[in-house]
């Protein structure tokens, strides 16, 4: 993979909302992390200077997406060790975060930190938004990987929610 990640189908206008921009702008800020590891603030403010100036971040003021971006970008880099540690313990026997690809890696840390810090989304929506945005840099075996250790990550992390959601509705 290249120095630089794009999502496939970028475009002057995203078919998607400006939280769905601001998590795959996170996603790509948090690649970027770790091929270089600049500190956050330094890493957000360039991200949005120069993604904002080529046209590949669709960050609108509007609605909070520049603010949510940040967010996600420094609440990741903060928790990386926790994240690190919660991702790592839904791995298959003998593999490791190293084993990774880094925009496997940038994806599943993102996702952790909204499934961690964030009770008042639902898990669900996290794990779909993140699938979305793995299916814009990623085939259908790694999206399904994906899915897999998000899905056993928010059971880790809220078993009520995540049980009360695997059980039928009763008739009604």
């Amino acid at each position: 993979m290249s120095g630089d990640v794009a999502a496939s189908g970028d475009d002057a206008s995203p078919p998607f909302g400006p939280r769905r921009a601001a998590r795959l702008s996170a996603v790509q800020a948090l690649y970027q992390y770790a091929l270089t590891g600049t500190p956050a603030p330094k890493l957000i403010d360039e991200f949005l200077v120069h993604r904002a100036r080529d046209g590949s971040a669709h960050l609108p003021e509007r609605e909070g997406a520049v603010g949510f971006f940040r967010m996600l970008v420094s609440e990741t880099v903060h928790r990386l060790p926790a994240l690190d540690q919660a991702i790592a313990a839904r791995l298959q026997k003998g593999w490791t975060l190293t084993r990774l690809e880094n925009i496997v890696l940038a994806i599943l840390r993102v996702a952790t930190t909204e499934l961690m810090g964030h009770p008042d989304i639902p898990a669900g929506a996290i794990i779909s938004e993140y699938l979305a945005i793995a299916d814009s840099f990623l085939g259908d075996r790694e999206a399904g990987f994906i899915n897999g250790v998000l899905d056993g990550i928010a059971r880790d992390i809220r078993p009520i929610e995540m049980d009360a959601a695997r059980k039928p509705s009763p008739p009604g």
